[in-house]
């Protein structure tokens, strides 16, 4: 009987260690699962965090590249950042003064290497059809004319740019005794600008050079610092409606020595005044350059 108990004893002792390992296995199995599906629930969130970054890294480039084209191609103020832009050849553009979300204004740009950058303010040329420069003041004030042939570029705008940026201004003249017989005239200003129009869009000039004469400063009729005046907005002279013309005049009776936009164009080069009844100015052109 003792035998019999001991071997009893015997096998319950086995069977409980064969349990106990058992159990341990289904354990260290459990726990093998459980390191394999953290391990795999890693490896996905590493790859979650991969393209997440990847997605965020594009972002970054087309933006930096977006920025990059910004300053490289910036909404034009003027001809000087349309050249800066890299356009070289002179020719009609657009120019957004009141900001890039304003109408564009077409203006001639000057690219060569004389005048890299310089925006056309007027422009007259016989060989294009006759622009009527006795307008009002309204017109003046928004600019009229065909930009490809003969315009004006307006007081608003002209105001606009001068007051933003500081500009100087190159003046080109053709006088003919006849049509074969021309001279071309030069007049620089080294700063210009005018003010807005509750002051009449008065003009200021630097010093100048050239081999014109300065005629704006006449001492008869010297019209820097005078007002802009129109034949329906004029002085007690009278200035405008006398010369069929929208020109700053002097407050005297003597008007102006120099007005480009009469239709008998008057400039005083030297001791001589050239009038259309003896010299012919076919051709004259207002170009500023920005200076900074």
């Amino acid at each position: 009987m003792a035998t019999v108990w001991i071997v009893l004893c015997v096998s319950c002792l086995f069977l409980t260690n064969s349990l106990c390992t058992d159990l341990n296995k289904l354990e260290w199995d459990s726990y093998q699962m459980n390191i394999y599906e953290q391990v795999l629930k890693l490896q996905r969130e590493v790859e979650q965090l991969r393209r997440e970054n990847k997605e965020i890294g594009e972002i970054l480039i087309t933006t930096k590249n977006n920025s990059r084209s910004c300053i490289c191609k910036r909404t034009p103020f003027d001809c000087s950042d349309i050249y800066k832009n890299g356009e070289k050849k002179s020719g009609i553009y657009k120019i957004y003064p009141f900001g890039e979300n304003s109408h564009g204004i077409s203006v001639l740009c000057r690219m060569d290497s004389e005048f890299g950058g310089r925006t056309v303010i007027q422009h007259r040329d016989d060989k294009s059809p006759r622009i009527n420069f006795n307008a009002t003041w309204e017109e003046y004030k928004q600019g009229f004319g065909n930009v490809r042939e003969q315009y004006w570029l307006g007081n608003e705008v002209i105001h606009k740019l001068t007051t933003t940026f500081e500009y100087d201004l190159h003046i080109n003249m053709w006088a003919c005794v006849v049509d074969n017989l021309c001279f071309t005239f030069v007049a620089e200003y080294s700063s210009f600008s005018i003010s807005g129009e509750a002051d009449g869009y008065r003009l200021f000039l630097g010093k100048e050079s050239g081999n014109a004469s300065d005629a704006f400063r006449d001492p008869t009729c010297n019209i820097v610092n005078q007002p802009f005046f129109t034949f329906d907005h004029d002085n007690e002279h009278r200035c405008a409606y006398r010369m069929a013309s929208g020109w700053w005049f002097n407050e005297n009776n003597n008007c102006a020595s120099a007005n480009l936009n009469a239709p008998r164009s008057v400039v005083k080069f030297g001791n001589l005044s050239f009038h259309v009844h003896q010299y012919v100015l076919p051709f004259s052109e207002m170009i500023i350059g920005r200076r900074n």
